[in-house]
């Protein structure tokens, strides 16, 4: 179209508008404007060439439009874009038709999209009211016009729009109701990505989550509609969508048509006591909904309801846990209603609701109907519950009570009652828990005169009912009468109540009779020593209770008795927990009696009670011929004599173990003998750790006495107990015979030199032994030994650290006498012992002709100048030690002076082998410089050597330049804090003018003058190769620093504390200087 016949107006006024307009657009306009610009001409001004309308954002009220419209009676084409504040006549079908007929005569095609936003959610109108009046023959057999409406849950979003429309399709990312004017169908229209668990189309969808939407209640009533004609759909979700009890009224008359939803979320949302019972009455007839989910909404109805309607539908459903769900008497009648007839629930838990006397009635009359459910649950299940009524028995507080009172049931003896009265009829129910309620003796009563006669109920709970109204003597009465006659009860449970001794004894004399009770729990009441004695009479001849639970009553015998009663008549029993139960010797003697032919239990835990060595040793005699206790726990008693007692045990019944770790056990000898004799035929240890359990001699005579024939164990840890000289010639005795042990631990013991030699002695011809510790005893022989028997036994031992272990002559001798013919070990380290001149003299034997050592550390050990001369002399045919240290620091024993030093000199003239040698802070003024001159001759890889703080002064210096003069491979020297002066400088001064390889010397902090800084700027005239010469700290003139420095910059003057010395520490033996 040309300009000429089209305009757009955003910003101008009709006047402007030329007279061959055919297509004018209003794009933004205000009404306002729009109208001032009409009025101007209305009055006189037509517009009959106007063929074409757009007014896009449209403000103009109906008033106005019924102003403006009609000035443009040739309109062919009307398109009207208008969001509205509220459903005015705009949406109006019936208002259209009038209006276009009257005023619009021609109007051929019409277009229109109309929004309106109900944020507040007041309307109620609906999209099906909207789209009526578009369905008359004018909309579609005269005009063809078709129009469809929607509602867009999330926006809460009303649109009336012609079809096609491009417009309208923006929004098709949001889940939305809508409904065409062709068909009255509803449609559920989501976005397949967002809200549909698969691309399937809307049409057929079966999943849609319109969870988290703000749907509220005129959401649901739109949804509502749009669920009337959608029959696909079986899982909707409309949780946490602020849906109230209006909405849920909506949804009522859907949910009593629809014949396809299967699960329906409306959890967390605002949902009321009313909308739930508008929920419950609309699904009382449907079949098909299994699942409703209410939980998070606002009333106490919603849990039992949605049970109700799983009840009702799920065919499939056999039990429903309710616990915990704030749901009261009212609450439960929604759930007993739809019990009566259900035919597949066998276990119901309502614990933990807060529900009394008016439930327990409804609950009765359901069961009076009810065929199939076998376990109602109305009470706090004691595992969660038990520790806390023992602790507060025990501080004698009630405090519980109060803390958990409002988490509980509160039927009392009118409750007990109607259940009474139920079972009467019922005969199905074979499990009633009332834990933590308040039924008393009179409760009590009417359920044990209907347990005289009931024949199904097998389990009835009554433990822990409140402190106002407990059971006591009177209720156990009642009880006891009902056991005598009843033939079906197995387990009875009345804990944590008050039944006192006379209860115990109506107890005991029913047991006399009764032969069907399994379980009888008494708990956590007040029964003392009389009513335990009376029970326990009673159990000796009862055959079919297998447990009766006595724990924290008053009596003291409450755990053993109890335990008695099940070793004897359970045949099943393999494991028995006694841990913590203040057992005592008599009380176990008592259990000892009663395990004497036992041939079930396997593990028996006694761990953490008071047994003494008199009651460990009943135990022990009661399980000598027991062959079936594998495991026997009794840790943590008042004897450690227990410990040896169950590893005694284990080691004669259980034939899988092939370890015995028994470490920090502190048997001592008796219980040593246990585990010994238990040892003696035993076919299946080969590890015995015994290990810090302060045996002496007498036990280890016990050990080898058996280890004489057993042939099985092959490692024994006696480490760190009281083994002496004794002890050990025990051993040596069985080393000699025995060819199975091959570790043997003694570290930390007592032996002297005289066990450790007797073992040293056994172990010559054993061939077995590959491990054996004997360190860390009384002498350092004892490590010696065991390093003795390591270097002749280990073929894969190539260095030897015995450094600090207190070895003397005697010690290093037999080392020696053992490293002769070895041939692997390279590395020995000595240091820090007591071998002296003598032991010098063994290892100086050693090396002579040794062609496999090449290191050897004797520092710090007391070695004079006699022992350095026969290392001297052993170095003169040796060819293969590299290092050689003889460092000590220690002023008492600096033994080495000069002479020596000059044995070495002397020595290893012509040696070209040994390039590191210490023999630092000893009594010689020149040892380390001799040490260094070593290295600097034989050690083809030195290039940076560390003299500093040696006590170097000028002698040494000479000694030390006539090294340098041939070496080419020394670049840093470093002779700082020392003591040389000007003569010493000047040996340095003519070393500087001939070498070529120095570049870094470092003479801070010595003795020299301005003669000695002299001749070294004299010889720095010829060498180019220096590149720093360090003079700091030093007697050098100021005058001279500064006149020296302006002539050559390699000369520094900055002092030792000036330098990062990090490395000045060490020479570069690697030891600390």
């Amino acid at each position: 179209m040309s300009h000429s016949t089209e305009q757009v107006i955003s910003d101008t006024s009709i006047l402007c508008l030329p007279v061959e307009l055919h297509h004018c657009i209003f794009d933004h306009l205000d009404a306002q404007t729009i109208l001032l610009s009409i009025q101007q001409v209305c009055k006189q001004l037509l517009y009959p060439q106007l063929t074409s309308l757009t007014i896009g954002h449209c403000r103009l009220s109906i008033k106005d439009l019924e102003f403006l419209l009609p000035l443009t009676p040739s309109l062919v084409h009307l398109k009207l874009i208008s969001d509205r504040f509220a459903l005015d006549s705009i949406f109006d079908g019936n208002y259209w038709e009038q209006f276009i007929s009257m005023k619009l005569p021609i109007l051929n095609r019409f277009e229109f999209l109309f929004t309106y936003i109900d944020e507040k959610c007041k309307s109620c109108t609906g999209i099906t009211s909207l789209i009526l009046p578009f369905q008359t023959s004018f909309w579609l057999d005269t005009k063809h016009w078709y129009v469809t409406t929607d509602y867009i849950l999330p926006q809460s979003k009303t649109r009336l729009y012609t079809t096609p429309n491009n417009v309208a399709n923006n929004e098709e990312r949001f889940a939305t109701l809508t409904v065409s004017s062709t068909e009255s169908i509803h449609r559920l229209l989501a976005h397949p990505r967002r809200y549909m668990p698969n691309d399937a189309e809307a049409n057929t969808m079966t999943t849609l989550n319109l969870s988290n939407n703000e749907i509220e209640d005129n959401g649901a009533r739109q949804l509502a509609n749009a669920l009337r004609d959608h029959q696909t759909l079986t899982i909707l979700d409309l949780s946490n969508n602020k849906i109230g009890n209006d909405g849920a009224q909506y949804l009522y008359d859907v949910l009593r048509r629809n014949k396809a939803l299967a699960r329906l979320n409306l959890s967390y949302n605002q949902i009321g006591n009313n909308g739930a019972q508008y929920l419950d009455n609309a699904l009382k007839k449907n079949k098909t909904l299994m699942i409703l989910e209410l939980r998070g909404n606002r009333d106490t109805y919603c849990e039992a309801i949605s049970a109700a309607v799983q009840l009702r539908n799920d065919k499939k459903i056999s039990s429903i846990n309710l616990q915990s769900k704030d749901i009261d008497d009212n609450g439960i009648k929604f759930l007993t209603d739809a019990l009566s007839d259900n035919e597949t629930v066998i276990e119901v838990n309502l614990s933990k609701n807060g529900i009394g006397d008016k439930a327990a009635q409804y609950l009765a009359d359901a069961l009076q109907n009810n065929k199939t459910l076998t376990s109602l649950i109305l009470g706090i299940i004691d595992e969660e519950n038990g520790y806390r009524r023992r602790k507060c028995r025990r501080e004698k507080t009630y405090d519980w009570e109060e803390r958990y009172c409002d988490h509980r049931n509160q039927i009392g003896d009118k409750g007990a009652e109607y259940f009474a009265n139920a079972l009467e009829v019922n005969t199905m129910l074979s499990k009633l828990d009332l834990t933590c309620n308040r039924i008393g003796d009179i409760g009590t009563e009417y359920l044990a005169n209907v347990l005289k006669k009931n024949t199904s109920l097998k389990t009835l709970i009554l433990a822990n009912q409140c402190k106002e109204n407990r059971i006591g003597d009177i209720g156990a009465q009642h009880l006891a009468d009902a056991l005598q006659q009843n033939q079906t009860l197995i387990m009875l449970d009345v804990s944590g109540n008050q039944i006192g001794d006379n209860g115990a004894q109506y107890f005991a004399d029913a047991l006399q009779k009764n032969q069907t009770l399994i379980t009888l729990d008494i708990e956590l009441n007040e029964i003392g020593d009389n009513g335990i004695q009376y029970l326990n009479d009673a159990g000796r001849d009862n055959k079919t209770l297998m447990k009766l639970r006595l724990e924290d009553n008053l009596g003291s015998n409450c755990a053993v008795v109890s335990a008695v009663i099940q070793i004897r008549n359970d045949k099943t029993l393999t494991k028995l927990n006694l841990q913590s139960k203040n057992i005592d010797d008599n009380q176990l003697k008592y259990l000892a009696d009663t395990l004497l032919g036992n041939e079930t239990i396997v593990e028996l835990d006694l761990s953490k009670n008071k047994i003494g060595d008199v009651g460990a040793q009943y135990l022990y005699d009661a399980l000598k011929d027991n062959k079936t206790l594998m495991k026997l726990d009794l840790k943590r008693n008042t004897s450690p004599y227990c410990m040896a007692v169950a590893a005694a045990v284990q080691i004669r019944n259980d034939k899988k173990n092939s370890e015995i770790q028994l470490f920090l056990g502190y048997i001592g000898d008796n219980g040593t003998k246990l585990i010994a004799d238990a040892l003696c035929n035993n076919e299946t240890i080969t590890k015995l750790d015994l290990s810090a359990n302060e045996i002496g001699d007498v036990g280890v005579q016990y050990l080898t006495d058996m280890l004489s024939n057993n042939k099985m164990i092959t490692k024994l840890c006696l480490g760190s107990n009281r083994i002496g000289d004794t002890g050990a010639k025990y051993l040596a005795d069985l080393l000699r015979i025995n060819e199975t042990i091959t570790e043997l631990n003694l570290s930390h013991n007592q032996i002297g030199d005289n066990g450790a030699t007797q073992l040293f002695d056994s172990l010559q011809n054993n061939k077995t032994i590959t491990r054996f510790e004997l360190d860390e005893n009384n002498t350092g022989y004892c490590t010696a030994v065991e390093v003795a028997i390591k270097i002749r036994n280990d073929k894969t031992l190539t260095e030897i650290n015995l450094q600090h272990k207190n070895i003397e002559e005697n010690a290093i001798k037999l080392l020696a006498d053992e490293l002769r013919t070895n041939k692997i070990i390279t590395k020995l380290d000595f240091s820090l012992n007591q071998i002296g001149d003598t032991g010098a003299k063994h290892l100086a034997d050693l090396i002579r002709n040794n062609t496999i050592i090449s290191e050897l550390d004797l520092s710090e050990n007391g070695i004079g100048n006699i022992g350095v001369r026969y290392i001297a002399d052993a170095l003169r045919d040796n060819k293969t030690l590299i290092k050689l240290m003889l460092y000590n620091s220690d002023e008492e024993t600096n033994l080495i002076d000069d002479i020596g030093v000059q044995y070495l000199v002397d020595a290893l003239q012509n040696n070209t082998t040994l390039i590191k040698l210490d023999v630092y802070v000893n009594k010689s003024s020149y040892g380390k410089v001799f040490g260094a001159t070593i290295g600097l001759r034989n050690d083809k890889k030195l290039t940076e050597l560390n003299l500093s703080r040696g006590q170097i002064g000028d002698k040494e210096v000479q000694y030390l330049a006539n090294a340098l003069k041939n070496n080419q491979r020394l670049t840093k020297l470093d002779l700082s804090s020392n003591q040389i002066g000007d003569i010493g400088t000047q040996y340095l001064a003519e070393i500087l003018k001939e070498n070529k390889n120095i570049t870094e010397l470092n003479l801070v902090s010595n003795q020299i003058a301005d003669i000695g800084a002299q001749q070294l700027a004299l010889a720095l005239k010829n060498n180019k190769t220096l590149k720093e010469l360090s003079l700091g700290g030093n007697n050098i003139s100021n005058e001279l620093q500064h006149s020296l420095q302006l002539q050559d910059t390699r000369f520094s003057f900055l002092k030792n504390d000036d330098y990062d010395d990090s490395e000045s520490d060490s020479d570069y033996f690697g030891y600390d200087s």
